[in-house]
């Protein structure tokens, strides 16, 4: 998701460039912008990384099997690792367009108290995670970095509100439709079952190659259609969202063939 936070970065500093000193209508009129291009960065990231998040888990034992071995399946936490690292690319994401947006539009002196803030965080996150990794194992470590990614998040939307660079008022336009997340709880579910079930398959001795191929696909054909379906709900459910990531995406295309 590195690119979307760069194209998010160049886009918000372009725009806030000498704020200070345009109208009040002009000032209006490019936090109206940058609100709109934020709430679109972060739903697109959303969009993504909470298909990983619902879906990723459920894959995580098989592609640990079949790249690592049963020896990195079976007998280590990576597959639980790799689990919580999916649900984690959650908050990074949000926390990448969020500190993108802040570091584009905001001025010397925020980024001197966000700095003050960030040093404070980082000792705090330090004791967090010598507390979660022993109580928690390894997991702790992605815990903790995930609440120290939520609460860089909430300094950073605070500032940006208090800016008018962010409406926390209308997250509506954020968060994925309830046919979309409908979608992404049915397909976890199914997901989990098949995958369950392949797992069980492999670890068996008595489990002939013939039924392990069959959960296999079934597992791999449970993803797929999950994710196609999951695409397709977008596509009709929300339109404007589409035809938002549409209209930025075709300049670019167009203007890279034509070079």
């Amino acid at each position: 998701l590195e690119p979307m936070e760069d194209q998010c970065f160049a886009f918000m500093s372009h725009s806030a460039r000498d704020l200070e000193r345009r109208s009040a209508t002009e000032q209006r009129s490019v936090q109206l912008g940058v609100r709109r291009v934020f709430s679109l960065a972060l739903k697109a990231s959303l969009s993504f990384t909470l298909l990983l998040s619902f879906l990723g888990p459920s894959y995580s034992y098989v592609f640990l099997r079949f790249v690592y071995g049963r020896e990195w399946a079976d007998h280590s936490s990576a597959s639980i690792l790799l689990s919580a690292y999916f649900v984690y690319l959650v908050a990074m994401s949000v926390n990448g367009i969020c500190e993108a947006t802040f570091n584009g539009t905001l001025g010397g002196p925020e980024f001197q108290r966000y700095g003050k803030f960030t040093l404070l965080l980082s000792l705090v996150y330090l004791s967090l995670s010598a507390f979660l990794s022993r109580w928690l194992g390894p997991v702790g470590l992605i815990v903790a970095n995930a609440l120290n990614m939520i609460i860089r998040v909430s300094y950073c939307l605070r500032q940006l509100s208090r800016s008018g660079f962010v409406d926390l008022t209308n997250f509506s336009q954020i968060r994925p439709k309830k046919w979309s997340l409908a979608t992404l709880i049915m397909g976890s579910l199914m997901s989990s079952v098949s995958g369950h079930k392949l797992a069980v398959a492999l670890t068996s001795s008595y489990t002939s190659l013939k039924t392990q191929l069959c959960w296999g696909v079934i597992h791999l054909l449970v993803g797929g259609c999950s994710v196609i379906i999951y695409a397709i709900c977008i596509w009709v459910t929300d339109s404007k969202f589409v035809e938002d990531v549409r209209r930025i995406v075709s300049p670019r295309t167009r203007s890279s063939s034509g070079s």
